[in-house]
């Protein structure tokens, strides 16, 4: 019986996965209007939200940046992207920037008497400083910044 109810409870666990992961298809199609059509890499100076914790991620983000990107960018603090008056006041060459959000997912026990569980979720989104616009979320939300973060910035670099 244990095992009955164990292999019902993985297939389902795989089949509800399957409805809720986005496909990478949608993802890559930008379907859902995640990367702006304006963004050229090679044109102004991308910015880009630091991750405050982990550290870790922020720093795989930026090895990441180092060793993939080609072109400017500079990582901000949440305050200085917001900021219009300071260092990045200029629209024309800081049109574009890369903000993060971050939340946690409460699910209840499967079971009577289990316990709930949390899961984080890092997403990015482009910014359009110039249009003051926010696109759409990537939906290919992570427990783990850079991994999102990577999958965005390959998806931008293949364009």
């Amino acid at each position: 019986m244990k095992k009955v109810l164990t292999l019902t409870l993985f297939v389902s666990v795989i089949l509800l996965t399957g409805c809720f992961l986005p496909s990478v298809k949608t993802f890559n199609s930008n379907s859902n209007g995640w990367r702006p059509a304006e963004f050229v890499p090679s044109q102004g100076i991308l910015l880009i939200e630091r991750v405050e914790w982990p550290r870790k991620q922020q720093r795989k983000i930026e090895a990441f940046m180092k060793k993939k990107y080609g072109y400017k960018y500079e990582f901000v603090d949440a305050k200085e992207l917001a900021d219009s008056t300071g260092r990045y006041a200029d629209k024309n060459v800081y049109r574009f920037a890369i903000a993060y959000s971050y939340d946690l997912h409460r699910m209840s026990g499967m079971e009577p008497g289990r316990a709930s569980s949390s899961i984080s979720m890092f997403d990015f989104h482009f910014v359009d400083r110039l249009k003051n616009k926010s696109h759409a979320p990537t939906g290919i939300g992570s427990s783990w910044a850079s991994v999102t973060f990577k999958k965005m910035m390959e998806a931008v670099l293949k364009k």
